[in-house]
């Protein structure tokens, strides 16, 4: 009989801390930069260049974060204290921040501060599509994981790493080729075969991601894979920057790898980018002090994805034309503006009681 899997024994691994503190600094890029990106205006300029690279340089940061939650989620640790339990917790964390937030998404953002009334219709679609607003469907994703995660562990605590690299493996390729081929076949033969995703579904393009962080978290490995990795990732990132800023120009590329989380340039990107990242910060020494300061903004990176919209549309209405995206610098500065408020304001109401609860 295969021994299970055991993940290396440690207080904490802050290499996921870190890890997931630089994702989250990737989010706010992408949500901020990306108004550059999309202004026709800026069509081959090096303002346009460099917005590109800082915000599909960061297109890795959301199959990373399920990357992380299923290195600490599927160990068996984590359901110690039985499945009803773990369930409980899970839905303490998460229902009460999905519940909020979708209606702060909605009511207060949409309505009070953009100004923007949502059709009947319009409601429909973004609830079945769990988009009440941008990046909310994170949340179902998780929910949808955590449901599975049970089952998951069990099959995984079962057999040997081995097992889990192979179930990753067979999983994330099923998942790629799932979504690839109705856009291969459209592409090269016009016949749209288009794949609806309800908010019930989200979590399960997902599933491979979540997998593959559980298996590469196992193992310490090699010096020669993490340099792999970390060139394999410069390539996919290079290419995937150049892709999107040259859309149309390699139309077989476009075929078989669009750009999105769904495809394979991207996710081996995001694997690439967990295993060097995790493997270079797991031989690094945190001092105590470094190490409280990691955690805490580790722990608050939570609420930074949950607010930093809120500050974004704030900001729309403060500083008006910025969303123009005609200046780089002053996207800049909105973006740090963003990221500070938004730590700020999570590690904040993480100190609050109730208010932490959705945070």
């Amino acid at each position: 009989m295969e021994s299970p899997p055991t993940p290396a024994s440690r207080p904490r691994r802050m290499s996921l801390d870190v890890l997931r503190i630089i994702a989250i600094v990737g989010v706010v890029a992408i949500h901020t930069f990306s108004f550059v990106v999309t202004n026709p205006d800026q069509t081959g300029t090096a303002q346009r260049a460099v917005a590109i690279v800082l915000d599909l340089g960061f297109i890795w940061a959301v199959p990373v974060f399920v990357m992380i939650s299923g290195a600490l989620i599927l160990r068996p640790a984590t359901f110690a204290r039985g499945i009803p339990a773990f369930y409980r917790s899970r839905a303490v964390r998460l229902v009460p921040a999905l519940v909020f937030w979708n209606l702060v998404y909605l009511l207060v953002v949409r309505w009070v501060i953009l100004g923007t009334a949502p059709s009947r219709t319009s409601l429909v679609e973004m609830f079945v599509d769990g988009r009440f607003y941008t990046q909310l469907y994170f949340l179902w994703i998780i929910l949808g994981l955590y449901v599975v995660a049970p089952v998951l562990a069990a099959f995984l605590q079962a057999g040997s790493a081995r097992r889990a690299y192979i179930t990753a493996a067979v999983a994330l390729a099923w998942v790629l080729a799932v979504f690839t081929l109705p856009v291969t076949v459209e592409a090269l033969f016009g016949v749209e075969r288009p794949i609806a995703v309800s908010f019930l579904l989200l979590w399960l393009p997902y599933v491979g991601y979540f997998l593959a962080g559980y298996a590469l978290s196992l193992d310490d490995l090699p010096a020669w894979a993490r340099w792999t990795a970390l060139g394999v990732a410069l390539a996919t990132g290079a290419l995937t920057i150049w892709q999107y800023a040259t859309r149309g120009s390699a139309p077989l590329l476009d075929a078989v790898s669009p750009v999105g989380y769904y495809f394979p340039v991207v996710a081996l990107l995001s694997l690439s980018v967990f295993v060097f990242m995790v493997g270079w910060f797991d031989r690094v020494h945190f001092g105590r002090r470094t190490s409280r300061v990691i955690v805490m903004l580790s722990n608050a990176s939570f609420g930074v994805f949950l607010v930093h919209l809120v500050i974004v549309a704030v900001l729309i209405r403060l500083i008006p034309g910025w969303t123009d995206g005609s200046s780089l610098a002053r996207t800049a500065v909105v973006f740090a503006l963003v990221l500070v408020v938004s730590y700020a304001i999570s590690i904040g109401a993480s100190r609050i009681p109730y208010l932490r609860a959705v945070f």
